[in-house]
C-alpha cells in the first residue's frame, strides 16, 4: 500500500502498486477541496503573523501530466497558481506590507509546481521536490508530505523559504524597529480529490 499513497490525486493506482515501469505520459486533473488551507506563516521581533490563502481561488480543476516508475512520479504538469491578492494577513495595512513584499504589483502570482515524488519507508510519508516562483525567480525544495485517504487524499506538510532567495526585502516599521524576519513557513493542508 506504500505506493498507492505516493499517488496523491491520480487515478492510475494500480500501476504503481505493482511497480510497472512506464514511459508513457498520463494525464488526469485535480479538485482542491474547500475545506483544505494553505497558509503563510511569519515573524517579526514584535510578533507573529499568518496570511491565509483564499481557497475558492482553486475552485477549477488543476490538470496534472506525470511519468511513473517503480519509486517515483515525475510530474511535466502539476501546478497550483496562487493570486497573491488571495492572501489574508488578517488586516489592510499588513496585506499592503504583503503585497509590496511579493512585489505583487508586477508579479501578481506565486508558482507552487510539484516536480517529483519518492516513496520512503513510512508509507504514510513521501519525499516531494518542488518548484516555486515569486517574483520571477525559481528555486526548488525538498520537503516530506504526509499522505492520508482513499478516495479522498489528504495531504499535509510545511516548508520553510528565505524571502532572500527570491530577491524580496522584508518591510521595516517605524524607522526600523519593526522588522520582518526573512523566514517564512509555507503551511500545507490539502483535500484533493481526482
Amino acid at each position: 500500500m506504500i505506493s498507492i499513497r505516493i499517488l496523491l490525486y491520480l487515478s492510475t493506482l494500480a500501476t504503481l502498486i505493482f511497480g510497472i515501469h512506464t514511459s508513457k505520459l498520463n494525464k488526469t486533473a485535480v479538485t482542491v477541496s474547500q475545506n483544505s488551507s494553505l497558509v503563510l506563516k511569519g515573524s517579526s521581533n514584535v510578533n507573529n503573523f499568518s496570511c491565509h490563502f483564499n481557497m475558492q481561488e482553486l475552485k477549477n480543476p488543476i490538470p496534472i501530466n506525470y511519468y511513473l516508475a517503480s519509486n517515483t512520479i515525475a510530474f511535466e504538469k502539476a501546478t497550483l497558481v496562487l493570486h497573491s491578492d488571495a492572501f489574508d494577513c488578517g488586516g489592510k495595512m499588513i496585506n499592503k506590507d504583503f503585497q509590496k513584499t511579493l512585489k505583487a504589483d508586477a508579479h501578481p502570482q506565486i508558482f507552487l509546481s510539484l516536480k517529483e515524488i519518492k516513496r520512503t519507508n513510512n508509507p504514510d510519508i513521501v519525499n516531494a521536490q518542488v518548484a516555486i516562483e515569486i517574483a520571477d525567480i525559481t528555486r526548488n525544495y525538498q520537503l516530506p508530505l504526509h499522505l492520508s485517504g482513499t478516495h479522498e487524499w489528504h495531504v499535509t506538510g510545511d516548508l520553510k523559504i528565505n524571502l532572500n532567495d527570491f530577491d524580496l526585502e522584508t518591510p521595516k516599521k517605524l524607522f526600523g524597529m519593526i522588522s520582518v524576519h526573512d523566514i517564512i513557513e509555507i503551511d500545507f493542508n490539502l483535500h484533493l480529490k481526482v
